[in-house]
């Protein structure tokens, strides 16, 4: 039987995953994600703790499939947080990661010389600091020796790639999120890098998802336990390619990835003209750079569900603790809270805003709180924040492309939390497809691999196969009007709410 292999570098879980050859899953192996903290609060990633990870759940991988065919492997990660590598290979600095703030001043530096509505017309972006141009920035501001060394700066599967193969390059989703890549020229931006002195040389080179990289190195082969020449292809972000198993591309629908993170994308129609004119969006090129992706996010959806169980259902904070509820338990509780939350709001901002406003100063807050609320009141509060961000993001994607969508497909591992996702589909009032493959980012990857291998002609065609078995939950008519009053009141919450924390901010 041939085997294609998906490697996944999330913010949540590092991952492993074997699938046949026309993509149904075989196993997997995973560990949590090894982040650490420096003193000033920056977060980060080793690469060499990272490679080595990688290296021993590929040789897991390769001991439980012996003999297997290995058609090609492909990588997916999260986007901005880069890897400087010098002229031999040599990993210089730890990896900050993608929801790190420090880089505040590099960013406003840019938007002191261009100004946002430039910016956005060349990268589709705002100049926010999680992003890698800001942070290749920081680094040369604060740790110059290593800037002055790197000769190439990858971000995580773009590093696991040359661990593999040896190959600096990149794909378009990737190059997408640097704020340091030109949209309609298809090209490092001369003009954004050129007036920091960061030079293009730097920047990998920008291939298409699914191309072909080298095949996998004596070296790697010996660390990794993959066999010599396996044949590894470009992936990309893992969001977009969570919509490759979601079906999303087909008919008018959203693109729900949701993880620690929640993206929410709308692929447009091929060579469909770029917006250039920001909106509350962002905006990059697709799998298929012939497309380009809307995209909206909740920079903290995930996290706020988990950082609520963490703290709400457990004893940790005190007596250092960690035996909590059963999560079927909590859901089931927070279920018999009234919609509403009995007048308790949640600001799900806890690593900044996302869209519209993509502000790093907002805060997560409660609000409304009086002496009747319990802890299952916050939960749900909080579960009703994210499903009303969603509807936010959902509007704003309608009102740009003039699409009304059709349903929302959700990809991830929200999938399996029913209560959430049935919530989701009363608040915005249109269905939420529900995609049966749990970990759709590095499912998206592996069929990456099986489309450079020539197992699928298409991502359309692969996309299509997958979305076939999607579950679909209705939304609840009967609670239509208490959905829209529920609504009213977040986005008055939120928009006081984060104006309040920008005046603290200015105060800092």
């Amino acid at each position: 039987m041939a085997i294609v292999i998906g490697i996944d570098v999330g913010t949540t879980n590092w991952k492993v995953a074997a699938f046949t050859e026309q993509g149904q899953p075989l196993l997997q192996h995973k560990t949590p994600t090894k982040t650490h903290y420096m003193e000033n609060g920056c977060g980060y990633y080793e690469p060499k703790e990272l490679w080595e990870t990688f290296s021993e759940l590929l040789r897991k991988t390769m001991a439980d499939l012996p003999g297997q065919e290995i058609l090609g492997i492909s990588v997916t990660s999260m986007t901005e947080s880069v890897v400087p590598i010098d002229r031999e290979g040599n990993e210089l600095f730890p990896i900050i990661a993608w929801f790190d703030g420090s880089a505040k001043e590099q960013a406003k530096r840019i938007t002191e010389r261009f100004g946002e509505d430039h910016i956005f017309a060349v990268t589709g972006l705002d100049p926010d600091p999680i992003f890698s141009l800001p942070k290749i920035m920081w680094v040369r501001d604060h740790y110059p020796a290593v800037y002055e060394k790197a000769d190439k700066w990858l971000q995580m599967a773009d590093y696991i790639y040359y661990k593999l193969c040896g190959a600096t390059v990149t794909d378009y989703t990737m190059a997408c999120r640097t704020l340091a890549y030109d949209l309609e020229k298809r090209a490092w931006s001369d003009e954004l890098m050129g007036a920091f002195d960061v030079p293009k040389s730097v920047m990998p080179d920008v291939v298409a998802s699914g191309t072909y990289l080298g095949g996998v190195s004596a070296k790697a082969a010996e660390e990794t336990g993959l066999p010599k020449g396996a044949k590894v292809f470009a992936g990309g972000h893992d969001h977009p390619c969570a919509s490759i198993t979601s079906g999303s591309m087909s008919g008018k629908k959203i693109l729900d990835s949701s993880g620690t993170a929640e993206a929410f994308l709308l692929i447009s129609e091929k060579n469909a003209p770029i917006p250039k004119t920001r909106q509350g969006q962002r905006v990059g090129l697709y799998l298929d750079p012939s497309r380009y992706v809307l995209w909206g996010g909740i920079k903290a959806s995930g996290a706020s569900a988990d950082w609520g169980y963490q703290h709400l259902t457990t004893m940790s904070d005190w007596i250092g603790t960690n035996e909590s509820v059963d999560y079927g338990k909590v859901l089931s509780m927070v279920e018999r809270i009234p919609l509403g939350s009995e007048g308790a709001v949640f600001i799900p901002h806890l690593r900044g805003s996302g869209a519209p406003s993509w502000n790093p100063v907002d805060k997560g807050s409660f609000i409304g709180l009086t002496s009747r609320h319990t802890d299952v009141h916050l939960m749900r509060a909080i579960f009703e924040a994210l499903s009303c961000q969603a509807k936010i993001i959902v509007e704003m994607h309608q009102r740009i492309s003039g699409m009304q969508a059709e349903s929302v497909c959700v990809a991830g591992g929200s999938t399996k939390n029913l209560f959430w996702q049935q919530l989701k589909a009363d608040v915005l009032g249109i269905p939420v497809e529900l995609s049966p493959f749990e970990d759709a980012t590095v499912h998206g990857a592996a069929l990456l691999a099986a489309i450079g291998a020539g197992v699928y002609g298409s991502i359309e065609e692969a996309s299509s196969a997958c979305a076939k078995e999607n579950r679909v939950l209705y939304p609840n008519q009967s609670v239509s009007d208490e959905c829209r009053r529920l609504y009213e009141r977040y986005c008055i919450v939120n928009d006081a709410v984060c104006a309040l924390h920008r005046q603290l901010d200015k105060m800092n």
